[in-house]
């Protein structure tokens, strides 16, 4: 009996993710822990992102803030990488109540996309 095998676009389609902006910062800050790990899994492609653009708007805002220091030119190819190796979700708001609203958009998004 055979199986019918999956779509060839599902079997090779990479995880994805939603990645909190504090996941950014982290992996920014401390490149050998786990956040820079995930984060180098995006920039190659083995991870794809997903988001909307208050996602993208978050992590354009934070990772400017004068109080990182963080390099302009590394932001903005993260920023670059997501958007254009990422998956832009259209995401319906959710009817619950969160505990930190600030996360609503990547609660929205990673259900819409069923990403972890």
């Amino acid at each position: 009996m055979a199986t019918e095998a999956p779509p060839p676009a599902a079997a090779s389609h990479p995880g994805l993710a939603v990645l909190d902006t504090n996941i950014i910062v982290s992996a920014l800050l401390r490149p050998q822990g786990r956040p820079s790990a995930l984060l180098t899994l995006v920039v190659t492609g083995r991870v794809t992102p997903c988001y909307d653009g208050r996602i993208l708007a978050e992590y354009a805002d934070v990772l400017a803030r004068p109080a990182f220091g963080f390099d302009a030119q590394v932001s903005g190819a993260i920023i670059h990488r997501i958007r254009t190796a990422g998956l832009a979700v259209i995401a319906p708001p959710l009817n619950v109540a969160l505990p930190d609203e600030d996360d609503r958009p990547f609660v929205e998004v990673a259900e819409a996309a069923n990403a972890a």
